[in-house]
């Protein structure tokens, strides 16, 4: 398994830098290092397999862009801003998103307003949220979304629902980790010069599970 992933310092991957990124230290193309100097950072991400390097030619389509703030260090940029809301409860949790194809379950950072104790139950991992809970995720904002999703817990239907869903982080800033069944709705784009992430709806499932709100090309 590669870490690809940005703006994690919280996590303290010793290892979680750009420069020991796999994924942005491309040295040669086909063998000539003249190449990879004129490449643009970044990947993008399908369910169906992995572009290393941005062109004009894989970006073409309906991407929306979300720009990055800059990490707090300096070095790179932040988190994927997202904002989370349960049951529809206002205001939506807001707080920062990690699109992971390491897990199949959704981990989850929510304040108390958004999961009070007659939604929280347990699984055989921790605690979770009831069946039939509804989540909808703005990417990056509620009020201005370039992209969203929403399934209910425990629902085998919506392909974007994870296996399962395990609340983390007791009083930390909201957080969701999508798990990689956020890839059966959304390409996932990610630019390391710019600043950006990308998200492509890839049309395999109804709007009523998702969508991207204004793509940008």
């Amino acid at each position: 398994m590669l870490g690809i992933g940005f703006g994690r310092p919280a996590d303290r991957h010793v290892l979680g830098g750009r420069d020991k990124n796999p994924f942005l230290n491309v040295m040669t193309i086909d063998g000539d290092g003249r190449n990879a100097g004129r490449i643009r950072r970044g990947y993008i991400v399908t369910r169906r397999g992995v572009h290393i390097s941005l062109t004009a030619a894989n970006t073409r389509g309906d991407f929306s862009y979300v720009k990055l703030p800059p990490a707090p260090d300096g070095r790179g940029w932040a988190s994927t801003p997202a904002c989370i809301a349960i049951n529809d409860a206002k205001p939506a949790a807001c707080g920062s998103l990690l699109m992971d194809t390491g897990v199949a379950a959704m981990y989850l950072t929510v304040p108390e307003s958004q999961a009070p104790a007659e939604l929280r139950t347990f699984n055989d991992v921790g605690p979770t949220l009831v069946a039939g809970t509804k989540l909808t995720i703005s990417i990056p904002a509620e009020d201005s979304p370039q992209a969203l999703y929403t399934f209910t817990v425990g629902d085998d239907l919506n392909p974007l629902a994870p296996r399962k869903l395990n609340l983390v982080g007791g009083s930390g800033p909201p957080f969701v980790n999508t798990s990689v069944r956020f890839l059966n709705g959304f390409d996932y784009l990610y630019d390391a010069e710019g600043g950006f992430v990308g998200l492509r709806w890839t049309g395999r499932l109804p709007q009523s599970f998702g969508r991207v709100v204004s793509p940008s090309n």
